[in-house]
């Protein structure tokens, strides 16, 4: 996702386009005095991108994996200022967890998984199928990885188990029965 220019940037220079997108999957990167660069993606939004646009792109592949069996993570890396907390977290109303169309791909996503566990929970019979979920918030920053329901828990590592695949050792998880649950697990971390 590319964001718009900030006001500062629009000081310095008249235009500000370091990025140009070539179609839906490429961007070319001017750096003056240097050549152009092309990168190639599986998909790039443009500055004009909404948040549900985001979501239709990155996030209900993502829940749907998730309900197909798969773990899911999506990895935020920029610049302070990019505009990843922005794109994640978008508008919250409130602390209680009251979205409007603002809101990010994170509260997007929640809200559809909790929404298809209720309906394969729905269809299957309660008796019969119950999901199971746990939250956890961590942040990676110069190197270390901090547990953000637990910020005393700092410099935690990255293991692989054969049973549990990937995974940060010692990384706290608390149960989530609904959508309030992790969205004030969320704003407690982002704090």
């Amino acid at each position: 996702r590319v964001r718009p220019c900030n006001g500062m940037e629009l000081n310095v220079a008249k235009e500000c386009e370091c990025l140009r997108i070539s179609g839906e999957c490429m961007i070319t990167a001017y750096n003056p005095g240097k050549q152009p660069k092309q990168y190639t993606y599986d998909k790039v939004l443009g500055q004009e991108a909404m948040q549900n646009d985001v979501f239709d792109v990155a996030g209900v592949p993502m829940v749907d994996n998730c309900m197909a069996g798969y773990n899911s993570s999506i990895f935020v890396y920029g610049q302070t200022g990019a505009g990843k907390t922005h794109t994640m977290m978008g508008e919250l109303d409130s602390v209680a967890g009251e979205c409007n169309d603002e809101r990010g791909l994170a509260p997007r996503m929640i809200e559809q998984l909790f929404e298809k566990i209720s309906e394969a929970e729905d269809a299957a019979g309660r008796d019969h199928l119950r999901y199971s979920c746990r939250c956890s918030c961590l942040e990676i920053y110069n190197e270390t990885i901090t547990d953000l329901l637990n910020p005393s828990l700092t410099n935690l590592a990255i293991r692989e188990d054969q049973n549990k695949g990937v995974y940060v050792e010692g990384l706290s998880e608390k149960e989530v029965l609904n959508v309030d649950d992790v969205m004030n697990l969320m704003i407690k971390g982002h704090k």
